[in-house]
């Protein structure tokens, strides 16, 4: 808790000051995709595969990073659109 509840926050600043100016720093969506969710998701797997966790408990929180996966890479791809179009 010590360790995880900093880091949320700081995480937390990041993705707000991201919404600031969401095409200039779209790149934070992809960090938050690559590292962030995917660790958790390989994390909680890990979890369900040694015991800790059941499938059960997992597969509301799952269904919610999945979700949020899928919506960060649609909101990366608008971005790179509309960066596109700006340049032109």
């Amino acid at each position: 808790m010590r360790t995880g509840a900093p880091l949320m926050a700081g995480w937390t600043v990041l993705l707000l000051w991201a919404d600031r100016d969401p095409l200039a720093r779209r790149g934070v969506l992809l960090i938050t995709i690559a590292p962030v969710l995917v660790g958790l998701i390989a994390k909680d797997a890990h979890a369900v595969r040694a015991g800790y966790l059941s499938g059960q408990t997992v597969a509301p929180v799952r269904a919610l990073q999945l979700a949020l996966v899928a919506l960060f890479t649609y909101s990366m791809a608008k971005a790179r659109v509309a960066a596109r179009a700006s340049d032109d």
